[in-house]
């Protein structure tokens, strides 16, 4: 799930969802709110550094760890074709 928000998508964010896409994952860009966090198993932050860094906690709501997931975005990550310069 992709947040339907004012984010800033860089570049790694439609990277990651074409690459999770070519690897058959479902996806879907909705609203996300505060009180429906609870509903997730696992939350990332995407940038340039890193596929996906995974979110321990938001305020009190402490998060399993998420290594099948970070495991997942590697995985995706490492389907992109490399442009040459």
């Amino acid at each position: 799930m992709w947040p339907e928000a004012a984010v800033l998508p860089g570049i790694t964010m439609p990277v990651q969802k074409e690459s999770l896409r070519r690897l058959g994952v479902p996806q879907e860009t909705r609203e996300v709110r505060p009180a429906g966090l609870r509903d997730f198993d696992a939350m990332f932050v995407t940038n340039s550094e890193t596929p996906g860094r995974p979110v321990a906690a938001v305020d009190d709501l402490v998060l399993p760890p998420a290594d099948r997931a970070v495991a997942l975005l590697a995985r995706a990550c490492e389907t992109v074709p490399w442009d040459e310069i």
